[in-house]
């Protein structure tokens, strides 16, 4: 009925029009000369070229527009991270279809339920108080929230959010952190792992950062120096090997070696990685031991570390010294011995051994 009374009323105001247009036409016909005519034709028909231009351009501009809007309609949509537009109160004004597959939901059923909804309980605080800043601030706020819903595995997320112009509503942009923060979680597992072996080895086990500061010392290490974890964490390596070298082996020509020593590595003049060595240390206690050290090198796509594990021979050493004087003394004993001694294979009867007295 609104569209039928709308074009009646045009039909007479067209009519009413016209009926005006004839009537000045009549009045202005009888004022004007024949070259007035031709040029108020010629006048109106360059008047009609322009509208028929102007014409052209606002379909060309609304064209533009409508390709335009296409385009942002479509990324919009299909951008990799969901798009949210929350209100003060943080009811979903508007969101793309990534947003809404994040809450595992019709886009049409999400519009005006409440965000807070989807998150789960331990970081809905969070939310609570990024929205709360992101409307009392200026400047982007963000924070990291889990998105659980119908009982599907906890989707982690990062929002960064900011308010509109008008004040009343807030964008919000969430990008899908999930793989992220199960890497992360491996890798804390893993390093927990890793530092619980490190801690309860027999070993003791010295890691140090790219400059040469230590960041791992175990407890065996304490054990085998005397060098608490406490003050050996963060100091310079070398300073640390200085301490444990023994004082008539401590000159000059070693401190700048040990100094050097990180830097040659890195600049490859040394290879270092993999060399084992038995060496004597001074301990806080001002005991000596020999230890074996057995160095390694550990490298990732950004960081590299250098590690040394120190294993205490003081006993197998001391232990292996009396063997070898008994075998001296035993030698000896053989070889200046007035009986004649042999040692043969029972099974060859070839001889293995015999003294002088035995060749005599």
């Amino acid at each position: 009925m609104k569209n039928t009374d709308k074009k009646s009323e045009a039909a007479i105001l067209r009519q009413k029009a016209e009926e005006q247009l004839k009537k000045k036409a009549a009045k202005t016909v009888s004022k004007l000369s024949e070259v007035e005519m031709l040029k108020l034709v010629h006048e109106l028909e360059v008047h009609q070229i322009e509208l028929e231009m102007q014409n052209e351009e606002l379909m060309m501009v609304k064209e533009k527009a409508e390709t335009a809007a296409y385009k942002y309609t479509t990324l919009y949509d299909f951008a990799p991270s969901g798009y949210y537009t929350l209100s003060r109160d943080g009811k979903i004004i508007e969101l793309n279809i990534i947003a809404s597959n994040m809450l595992s939901k019709d886009r049409s059923h999400c519009i005006k339920s409440s965000f807070g909804f989807f998150i789960s309980d331990d970081t809905k605080p969070l939310f609570n108080t990024f929205l709360e800043k992101v409307f009392h601030s200026k400047t982007k706020e963000s924070c990291d929230i889990t998105l659980a819903t119908n009982g599907n595995a906890p989707l982690y997320v990062h929002l960064t959010g900011i308010v509109s112009e008008n004040g009343e509503q807030c964008y919000v942009i969430a990008v899908d952190i999930t793989e992220r923060k199960r890497a992360e979680e491996t890798l804390r597992v893993t390093e927990a792992k890793y530092r619980g072996i490190i801690e309860q080895s027999l070993d003791g086990t010295v890691i140090t950062n790219e400059e040469g500061n230590i960041v791992v010392w175990n407890k065996s290490m304490e054990s085998i120096t005397g060098i608490l974890q406490s003050n050996a964490i963060g100091m310079p390596i070398w300073k640390i090997q200085l301490q444990l070298i023994p004082k008539e082996q401590a000159t000059i020509e070693l401190l700048d070696q040990l100094k050097s020593g990180l830097k040659n590595i890195l600049e490859q003049k040394t290879n270092w990685s993999g060399l084992t060595r038995d060496q004597e240390i001074l301990c806080v206690d001002g005991t000596q031991k020999m230890v074996q050290d057995s160095s390694f090198i550990i490298k990732t796509d950004n960081t590299i570390n250098f590690g040394s594990i120190l294993r205490d021979i003081t006993e197998r050493k001391i232990a292996e010294n009396k063997l070898k004087e008994s075998e001296e003394k035993y030698r000896l004993l053989y070889e200046s011995n007035q009986m004649p001694i042999a040692n043969f294979d029972a099974e060859t009867l070839k001889f293995l051994s015999v003294n002088d007295a035995f060749v005599h």
